[in-house]
């Protein structure tokens, strides 16, 4: 499932990745939820399950899982040119390969490299 096209995500898919995303908080899923639903349920509050999946969509793009491109769309103050040239490459290769394509992570890897020296 794709949930960067759905509109709105599933509770669960919600709670889930706060519970994985803020492990080092050591909250179970069901204290999740029940934090979301207060906030949920208080009437004077801003909070939508929309403004609770944004943290989380960030992040998964962040980490790389689709792709350079995406990655890019969201930080676009990060793109170098050799980053260009490098998602240039990328989606000439994906033209050329038979079969499912998978997003390429060793982009990530190359970034926290040249972020680390």
């Amino acid at each position: 499932m794709n949930f960067l096209q759905m509109p709105t995500w599933p509770i669960n898919s919600i709670v889930s990745g706060y519970a994985i995303g803020m492990k080092h908080h050591k909250r179970n899923p069901q204290q999740y939820f029940e934090l979301i639903d207060d906030l949920l349920s208080k009437e004077d509050s801003d909070v939508s399950l929309l403004t609770l999946q944004a943290p989380l969509m960030k992040a998964i793009v962040a980490s790389g899982a689709y792709g350079m491109k995406m990655y890019y769309k969201m930080f676009p103050d990060e793109l170098t040119k050799a980053d260009k040239l490098a998602i240039e490459e990328e989606a000439e290769q994906l033209k050329t390969r038979r079969g499912p394509t998978r997003p390429s992570f060793s982009f990530m890897a190359k970034k926290r490299r040249r972020n680390c020296v």
